[in-house]
């Protein structure tokens, strides 16, 4: 095998690929990257991926420990030629003046993940499924029971992942031809956060992205997702309040710092009519804090999770949201200033421990309206 390239490179493609590689790997090719071909692979079994590494001259292929070699490649100048050749079992690395030899296996044993070859290619809008996916990746739960969840769902033209607390849609076609998988939490991340896919093909079981500079293929998570449109409420008794987004995210804010001294949970009540919102943070012993903030629209009468509230309040865009609600334990949805992404939030049980908090400052703020 003989390579080279700069080190600036080489180091831009081992960080890419650090997140598919083992920190402690059983199985020691698995804590290994393939070079040759002008890419560095590398895979944990469930993602393969592979970088493009610009080369001057590149011959045959090897297999080198990762971590070394990113260390070591990230205390050379990045303008620095590196030049690898093969020796007896190992590699060697010529930087400048220095001189390194790296142990090596056999490059045909690199496990690579094989792909069917009927695999379907679907159309899709590289830029938007990315937005999508990276929309609802912070809603995808970990919970390890519910396996089906562990990922993001794409199915139709829509993207969907829910913790069963939230649940967050973010839409990325309307033709509504993309087939129903679930990918796993790793893979959708690197999804949102590579450049948008120019080739996107699939079948039940495995997908096979490409985008420039980067080709990923990875295992799809294998079970059924839930039915997610149940969730989503709906019908004529649905009112709408509106609110500064950024006003209403100071206050989660500032009330979840204080969520830690209730012994009932952090959860926060707000109760609005139609021209203030009350949002107040109880424990058992008596209150913890309180506030409010202008509103229109429709009295309003919820009470969630505040740090789930401004998690959600900082995915969402735009100066105002608008939640549509009704009252009772029923979820709530969540909108921005993009109609094709949402999120439904789901009521805390606790609501009658806090809500009386809220009540008693909407009743002063509206006694001090009157006067």
């Amino acid at each position: 095998m003989k390579c080279e390239t700069t080190a600036g490179m080489l180091k831009a493609a081992l960080k890419l690929l650090k997140p598919v590689i083992a920190s402690h790997a059983a199985v020691p090719i698995l804590g290994m990257v393939k070079i040759g071909g002008g890419e560095v692979i590398g895979t944990d079994l469930d993602i393969e991926m592979a970088i493009s590494l610009p080369t001057s001259h590149a011959e045959g292929e090897a297999l080198l420990p990762f971590r070394p070699l990113l260390q070591l490649v990230s205390a050379i100048d990045p303008t620095e030629t590196l030049r690898f050749q093969s020796l007896e079992g190992g590699v060697e690395l010529t930087a400048g003046c220095g001189r390194y030899v790296f142990p090596t296996l056999d490059a045909q044993e690199f496990p690579h993940m094989p792909m069917p070859e009927d695999m379907t290619t679907v159309a899709c809008d590289g830029s938007a499924l990315k937005a999508a996916i990276g929309f609802v990746l912070p809603f995808v739960s970990n919970e390890e029971t519910r396996y089906y969840l562990n990922g993001v769902f794409l199915s139709g033209g829509v993207a969907v992942a829910t913790d069963g607390h939230r649940l967050g849609h973010g839409g990325f076609s309307d033709d509504g031809k993309f087939p129903d998988i679930i990918v796993p939490k790793l893979t959708a991340w690197l999804l949102s956060s590579l450049p948008p896919a120019t080739s996107f093909s699939t079948d039940q079981q495995k997908i096979r992205v490409t985008m420039p500079g980067a080709r990923i293929s990875a295992k799809l998570i294998d079970g059924n997702f839930p039915d997610w449109r149940r969730v989503v409420p709906s019908g004529e008794d649905m009112a709408k309040t509106g609110m500064q987004r950024m006003a209403l995210l100071r206050t989660a804010r500032r009330l979840g710092a204080l969520g830690g001294l209730s012994r009932i949970g952090p959860f926060i009540s707000m109760l609005g009519d139609g021209g203030y919102v009350a949002i107040a943070l109880k424990s058992r012993e008596g209150e913890i804090g309180a506030e409010y903030i202008a509103a229109d629209g429709a009295p309003l009468s919820v009470t969630y999770n505040v740090n789930y509230l401004a998690q959600s309040l900082t995915s969402l865009s735009g100066e105002r949201i608008i939640m549509t609600h009704k009252e009772g334990m029923y979820p709530a949805i969540l909108r921005g200033d993009d109609d094709r992404r949402f999120i439904v939030m789901m009521p805390a049980t606790d609501r009658e421990k806090v809500i009386d908090l809220a009540r008693s400052l909407l009743s002063r703020l509206t006694e001090k309206r009157a006067a």
